[in-house]
């Protein structure tokens, strides 16, 4: 929903974001606060805290890592543009549309991906998909190598009871213990 449609449907009466009493702005805390319980109910895993000023960072870095410009950055974070400069930059707006358009392809702007929330999207990303794909690989190579040994083990296992040097106790006990060494399927 735009905000546009927002004011639409919700008319405020005095302030956007005001207080329980409608009075007044709302404050830093209770805004804080909101933030915390939208996070919390969208299940969005956190690394530190939330705060209003925190997630404005976290947006500016991403718009300025976009290409978005100085000027487009302040514009799409309501920071105070003066009037002095405003005035030079009529064509700000419209350069912002463009950058918040679907492409063609119908995949989300660059910008969308350093943005959101949700799926761990970062710069750390890509490193972080590396290991855990060679976890796998790792993984799956100890089960193999686990079993050719287990297999070697019990074939040692075999000819030293064939050969009696070990007792058929002792063979029956290093089976089981073998056994627990199986890797799980």
């Amino acid at each position: 929903m735009s905000l546009k449609a927002f004011l639409d449907i919700s008319k405020p009466s005095k302030w956007l974001w005001h207080n329980h009493t409608t009075e007044n702005h709302i404050s830093q805390q209770a805004l804080n606060d909101k933030l915390k319980k939208l996070v919390k109910d969208a299940n969005v895993q956190t690394i530190g805290q939330v705060k209003f000023h925190l997630l404005r960072k976290f947006l500016m870095g991403a718009l300025t890592r976009s290409n978005f410009s100085d000027w487009q950055t302040k514009r799409v974070l309501a920071k105070e543009i003066p009037t002095t400069d405003s005035t030079y930059l009529q064509t700000l707006n419209a350069s912002i549309d463009e950058k918040w358009q679907i492409k063609e392809s119908g995949a989300f702007p660059e910008v969308y991906e350093r943005i959101r929330l949700t799926g761990f999207i970062n710069h750390n990303s890509t490193r972080i998909e590396q290991l855990e794909a060679k976890i796998r690989e790792l993984e799956t190579v100890n089960v193999t190598v686990r079993k050719e040994m287990l297999s070697v083990f019990k074939e040692m296992l075999a000819e030293l009871r064939a050969k009696d040097i070990i007792s058929k106790d002792t063979e029956t006990k290093l089976n089981k213990t073998l056994a627990k060494l199986e890797p799980e399927a």
